[in-house]
């Protein structure tokens, strides 16, 4: 920096630390990450400035001096503060009416140089470059749409500042005022590491401190500072190229929250690298142990295998973020139309944890262009719904998962690498992958969850105080038998994964009680065991338009049957199989005089289609050989 920064112990106003100075963030950095809450406390610091005199401490700055420019700086540290203030003076720039201070200030902070030969002055990584110079520096919002969740946040960021600009402005602080305590008021601590060593050991403690990153993010940071230090420019590229890639299928799959990302890093290490459930749940440190910094071997041999190995990876992870976005999202490009079906059964399920690794790795080697994937998905499909979504198959929700996620390895790996070939040859996997694949997965299921063990679950007892209304497979399952019946009419997976927070339309599925929760046969104080039992059973709930099961509500079935027929004019009639079947049920047993017994008969009839259906449809029969 100028040689009034050299100084060290002192705080910096934001004008001594851009004057002459050029920064940007490197590309082991993570992109943008805050949100309104810490673009709003940073608002609040400026705010409690005013009418005041001294420097506030703001922040510190690590920076990384950059041998191949003049007065130029990698962000170590403080790359999020210093983004969102420089938003924020791009914002005021558009405000300000004062030419002068509008030029004076813009080659500070923004663009500086002679004309033709302008130099950005605080440049972000890759990831966000592009985005953050068409919304911020030239707000140009049309040219990139939001694809990334850094992108978001920039853009969330800018709604945030503006808005606060807004309101300042309305309550007659002048924008070259609050530049004047931008600039004079906020004060920060630079730094700046001596070596590459101390620089390599402050980037371990600031990936741990601070807002978290997460490990998908960390591991992005760790890949590209490790290609430096192999001196491998190529992996760099490589991990930055992918990386854009697969934060963009990641973004189009919807699961973007820190557990999403964790989660599917998660899954990609148990196939690519083998690694148990404890290893892969420590995703990050167990990569970093394969790959270390500390006492690296630079030999030839050993710097080539590590760059292969971390190639080769990338290339997984982007493949499987691609799958990723294609089961989650059923408008994603990445979604094969002859799969969707499959991918959208899967989708639907409420559960996916344990049989992920697997779909992963089916994808990865296949690329859907099989039938064997087709016929594949549909195996994975039931092994999920009757292992880990009927209840009280498993005692914990990860039984069985660590021989899932060896089947997952093997399957992907097949004969491509010498580590599988002695426990093939040793009749453990047959010649046929895919055979072997399709024998171990019935074996699976017929472990789990034999077909009377899968029926049973369906059912409770007098005693039994579950209530079907809390079984997260129980849409899902509704879904199905919806289908089944109705096999001529596509079901809208979108009216059954809704949540009633979401704000959905009228006609979204929701859950109906037959024997409405509230509605009381006996009008006693308390209500009878039997009558609250009949209420939590599988053959109570049907599926019904949200409009329609609200109009329902707690009403007795005579009235129930009315509205769900639309018999009065207002009213429309369900189109859905489930209430017209109990309509026709109710016509069929009306002249049962007890209104229990009526009750009673309908939900025990269904009940047993119900599990009569179940047992059709997540049968294994189609997967038997010969059959």
């Amino acid at each position: 920096m100028n040689s009034k920064l050299d100084e060290t112990g002192n705080l910096w106003t934001l004008t001594e630390v851009f004057e002459n100075n050029y920064f940007s963030i490197p590309d082991y950095q993570r992109g943008y990450a805050w949100t309104k809450k810490e673009v709003s406390a940073l608002l609040e610091d400026v705010e409690g400035l005013y009418n005041t005199t001294h420097i506030h401490f703001t922040g510190t700055i690590v920076i990384a001096k950059n041998v191949n420019q003049f007065n130029s700086y990698d962000i170590v540290d403080g790359q999020q503060r210093m983004t969102t203030l420089v938003i924020l003076i791009a914002q005021l720039l558009k405000n300000i009416t004062n030419n002068e201070l509008k030029n004076k200030y813009s080659q500070l902070f923004i663009r500086r140089g002679e004309y033709g030969n302008e130099r950005d002055v605080f440049v972000l990584n890759q990831e966000t470059k592009n985005f953050f110079d068409s919304w911020i520096i030239e707000n140009e919002e049309d040219l990139f749409e939001v694809k990334l969740k850094s992108h978001l946040n920039i853009k969330n960021a800018k709604i945030e500042i503006n808005d606060w600009l807004k309101s300042q402005y309305e309550n007659n602080i002048s924008y070259e005022y609050i530049f004047e305590v931008i600039l004079n008021n906020l004060g920060f601590l630079v730094y700046s590491p001596n070596n590459d060593s101390e620089i390599g050991i402050m980037f371990e403690v600031i990936n741990n401190r601070g807002k978290p990153l997460s490990d998908l993010e960390k591991i992005k940071n760790y890949f590209i500072y490790y290609s430096t230090k192999i001196n491998r420019v190529k992996l760099q590229k490589e991990v930055n190229t992918k990386w854009a890639k697969l934060l963009e299928n990641l973004n189009d799959s919807g699961k973007i929250t820190e557990e999403d990302e964790k989660n599917f890093l998660r899954y990609c290490t148990v196939v690519y690298f083998r690694f148990s459930k404890t290893k892969s749940h420590s995703a990050y440190e167990s990569l970093k142990k394969l790959f270390p910094i500390n006492k690296l071997d630079l030999s030839k041999e050993n710097i080539d295998k590590k760059f292969e190995q971390i190639k080769n990876f990338l290339e997984f992870l982007l493949k499987s973020s691609k799958w990723y976005a294609a089961l989650y999202s059923k408008n994603s490009l990445n979604r094969p139309a002859n799969i969707s079906k499959e991918l959208e059964y899967l989708r639907s399920q409420n559960t996916h944890a344990s049989i992920m690794p697997l779909y992963f790795a089916l994808m990865a080697r296949n690329n859907s262009n099989s039938d064997i994937v087709k016929r594949h998905l549909k195996l994975i499909e039931i092994l999920n719904f009757r292992v880990y979504i009927a209840r009280k198959i498993t005692s914990r929700s990860d039984a069985g998962q660590g021989p899932l996620f060896d089947m997952a390895s093997k399957y992907y790996y097949d004969y491509n690498t010498s580590e599988w070939k002695h426990e093939m040859i040793s009749g453990e996997i047959t010649s046929n992958i895919d055979e072997w694949l399709e024998d171990s997965l019935m074996q699976f299921i017929n472990k789990y969850s034999p077909i009377n063990k899968f029926k049973d679950s369906f059912l409770i007892d007098e005693d039994d105080y579950f209530d079907f209304y809390r079984w997260g497979g129980i849409r899902y399952f509704l879904m199905n038998y919806e289908e089944y019946k109705l096999s001529k009419k596509t079901i809208d997976i979108e009216k059954i994964l809704q949540k009633v927070s979401e704000g959905q339309s009228g006609d979204y599925y929701s859950l109906e009680h037959i024997f409405a929760t509230k509605y009381r046969i006996d009008k006693d104080e308390h209500e009878p065991k039997y009558n609250k039992w009949l209420k939590r059973r599988l053959g109570n709930f049907i599926l019904l338009e949200l409009s329609i099961n609200i109009q329902a509500s707690d009403k007795k079935l005579s009235e129930k049957i009315q509205i769900y027929t639309g018999k009065n004019s207002d009213q429309m009639q369900s189109e859905l199989f489930q209430p017209n079947r109990v309509k026709r049920l109710y016509i069929e047993n009306k002249l049962i005089e007890d209104d229990l017994d009526l009750y009673k008969k309908i939900i025990e009839t269904i009940e047993n289609e119900y599990i009569q259906f179940a047992v059709n449809r997540w049968s294994l029969d189609n997967f038997i050989k010969g059959k």
